[in-house]
């Protein structure tokens, strides 16, 4: 982004230079004091590339920035002569929320998606990026099938794979962010849950004692819970030391005892209940599948985007390969991951249809080919549907009636191959019963997504121009 240009497009729209009496700014929000808000064109600052919104609150015109903040700030800084009042370290946001009347279980589902897609929004270039990346490896590799074993091939495979191993810091900073706490002690904290010595203590045969408590044994690659819990300690050590510490000692004290405790609280009680809650619904899952058959893979379905979100679905792996080793097939978990993908995906097509923003349908139609392509479901749900929210009911809904369909056909796996299109098949005899569960999932969470009244994303105009009042 030019960020000289839309730091100039903001001054322009709130005004001119003259109508600032000062400016200052949060952790997401530049914040102006204005000689005569009348002169704001509010509609023009909300069109400016990289503004998310804005409003008027506490005395101040707010300009939501996110991550675009830093480099904008800086713009206005350097190019204007303006009076920098102090800046303030934490989102204070509670001047301009709206009224919500609606039940406090709705408000309560509807803060947790919204602190959700705050925490993710930070990386969703990098995971649809690498979504793209591995179709462009799927196609590839189709084409040209020795390529797997090339030394760039490999190279650029790993690029793909870091961006999701390494996801846990990805989240930490996002939730840092919308905590308004230090980011950087968040992501040291995720770091450490996927650090190789770590790894390599928590995996031992001895089990790793941290001041006398058990650390339990967990792969936290990729996870999504854990970080977020761990970020959510982090924040309110960071906060309690800063408040309670002297001014003297907050330099050389508040770092090092939130990494420390922080990250002891995290490896004994806060990395295992978060890998613990996704173990536990797992379990359950398998428990109801002997117990009401077809439609445990509906329950699955439905709730397997919170699955990947928890990590847990990296435990899938070893109970897919032994049943297919003792059984011959799996027909639970891989039916079930195969039908989501295209769930997400169908959810980003009927985003695509129903958007009048030309980036967003862009990034929703790369997204969704990437979950049925190339079995890389992340994109579509971090990316669209989680940050979207209402599309997420279609997910949902596809992925309840494909899993059910899947179920009732009796759909097995006789192989380990990955949840796309593309390994059909490894279904073999069933293939039928998958091509009818996928179409399903595919319909559903298109229409639902399409007709759920997800908030659109506003067009920016990158060119926009306005004469100083």
């Amino acid at each position: 982004m030019d960020y000289k240009e839309i730091a100039d497009q903001i001054i322009i729209a709130i005004g001119g230079q003259d109508n600032v009496k000062y400016v200052t700014h949060c952790v997401t929000r530049l914040r102006f004091v204005l000689k005569n808000k009348n002169l704001v064109n509010q509609d023009k600052i909300n069109e400016i590339d990289g503004v998310l919104g804005s409003t008027f609150g506490a005395g101040q015109f707010q300009i939501i920035m996110g991550k675009n903040l830093s480099a904008t700030f800086t713009q206005v800084v350097k190019n204007y002569n303006f009076e920098v009042a102090e800046i303030i370290d934490e989102i204070l946001d509670e001047d301009i929320k709206e009224k919500d009347d609606s039940p406090i279980w709705k408000r309560g589902i509807k803060n947790i998606f919204n602190f959700l897609s705050a925490c993710v929004t930070p990386m969703i270039p990098g995971l649809t990026v690498a979504g793209l990346i591995k179709v462009f490896l799927v196609l590839t590799s189709l084409a040209w099938p020795e390529i797997v074993d090339n030394q760039t091939y490999l190279v650029i495979n790993g690029i793909v794979n870091t961006s999701f191993y390494f996801m846990p810091v990805f989240v930490a900073y996002g939730a840092a962010i919308r905590l308004g706490s230090t980011p950087i002690y968040s992501m040291i904290v995720a770091c450490l849950l996927i650090h190789p010595d770590i790894i390599g203590m928590l995996s031992a045969e001895e089990p790793l004692k941290i001041l006398g408590f058990t650390a339990y044994s967990a792969s936290y690659a990729s996870s999504f819970l854990p970080a977020i819990l761990s970020t959510v300690a982090v924040a309110n050590i960071e906060k309690l030391l800063n408040k309670y510490l002297p001014g003297m000692f907050k330099g050389i004290f508040v770092g090092g005892l939130t990494l420390v405790l922080a990250s002891l609280l995290t490896l004994t009680v806060l990395g295992p209940i978060g890998f613990f809650a996704g173990e536990y619904f797992i379990n359950f899952l398998v428990w109801m599948q002997s117990t009401i058959g077809p439609f445990a893979l509906g329950a699955l379905g439905g709730v397997l985007p919170f699955v990947i979100m928890s990590g847990m679905h990296t435990v899938f792996g070893p109970v897919m390969m032994q049943s297919i080793a003792s059984l011959g097939y799996e027909g639970f978990l891989r039916p079930t991951q195969f039908v989501h993908n295209v769930a997400e995906g169908g959810a980003c097509f009927g985003v695509a249809l129903k958007t009048k923003n030309p980036e967003l349908r862009s990034q929703a139609i790369s997204s969704g080919v990437g979950a049925i392509l190339a079995g890389v479901s992340e994109p579509a749900i971090y990316g669209i549907n989680l940050r979207l929210k209402k599309p997420m009911y279609g997910v949902m809904a596809g992925g309840a009636v494909g899993g059910c369909i899947a179920g009732f056909f009796g759909v097995k796996a006789f192989a380990y191959g990955n949840p796309s299109i593309l390994a059909l098949p490894i279904y073999g005899e069933t293939i039928i019963g998958v091509i009818i569960a996928i179409i399903a999932a595919f319909v559903v969470s298109s229409v639902v997504s399409y007709f759920s009244g997800f908030e659109d994303v506003p067009v920016k105009n990158k060119n926009f121009q306005q004469n100083s009042h």
